[in-house]
C-alpha cells in the first residue's frame, strides 16, 4: 500500500529541502512506498484551499503530522 504524503511550503522556506529529504529517508528506512507531492503555496486563495498552517507542512494521507495543527482553522504564512 502506498501512502500519500504532501509537503506544503512557501517560497524561500529554508526548512523545506531538509523536510523532503527526511520524508524520503523515513519512507526508505521503513520500507513503506510513498506518493510524495510538493505544493508551493503562493496566494491567499491557496492558503485557504489547503488550510496552510505554515511552512513546511507535512500531511500523511491528508492528516497533518503536527497534532496541534489538526482541526485548526488559523491558516496563513509563517
Amino acid at each position: 500500500m502506498t501512502i500519500k504524503v504532501e509537503v506544503l511550503f512557501s517560497e524561500g522556506c529554508l526548512r523545506t529541502p531538509l523536510t523532503i529529504e527526511r520524508v524520503q529517508e523515513v519512507s526508505q528506512k521503513m520500507g513503506v512506498p510513498i506518493d510524495l507531492t510538493t505544493v508551493q503555496i503562493d496566494t491567499y486563495d491557496e492558503i485557504m484551499e489547503w488550510n496552510f498552517m505554515g511552512s513546511p507542512t507535512v500531511r500523511v494521507n491528508g492528516v497533518d503530522i503536527d497534532p496541534s495543527a489538526r482541526g485548526d482553522s488559523l491558516a496563513g504564512f509563517t
